[in-house]
């Protein structure tokens, strides 16, 4: 269930961004203009970002975090638009079957607790009214009105 959670968050937060970049007129040629272009331009930014500092440079504050979207968003600037809406559309689409994937297994895997407990919850219920004595169930009956 996280990860359905967790992969439903990315499609979200991926769907804001990156339009903002694909749907924009621009006045600079595009440097790069292949995906292997991109890719490699979109790592070496990402690197030069981390400064060595490792997994650590995303917990010192968003100072931190606005520096790398923002370098990032440079890169995204001057790739042609084309192939940012290919890579939008395939990264999507991926994180979509993973959604309904974790989905489905996380209904498959709660079926048996589902069925467990509303088994569980007749037997109890059962046994209640089994173990209930003769004559609480005759002065029920009894006092019902319109049997009397």
């Amino acid at each position: 269930m996280a990860l359905f959670a967790f992969f439903r968050g990315i499609n979200i937060t991926l769907a804001y961004p990156m339009p903002d970049c694909i749907f924009v007129s621009r006045f600079q040629p595009n440097l790069y203009i292949t995906l292997p272009d991109f890719v490699y331009a979109s790592v070496e930014t990402f690197k030069h970002s981390l400064n060595g500092q490792g997994i650590s440079y995303f917990f010192e504050g968003s100072d931190q975090l606005k520096a790398l979207h923002s370098e990032q968003g440079t890169v995204w600037m001057a790739t042609n638009q084309h192939i940012l809406l290919k890579l939008l559309c395939g990264i999507v689409l991926i994180l979509f079957i993973l959604k309904n994937l974790f989905f489905f297994l996380e209904k498959i895997t709660f079926i048996k607790f589902r069925g467990n407990a509303v088994m569980a919850l007749r037997n109890n219920l059962f046994k209640t009214y089994l173990y209930q004595s003769l004559a609480f169930s005759t002065k029920a009956i009894l006092e019902m009105p319109w049997f009397g």
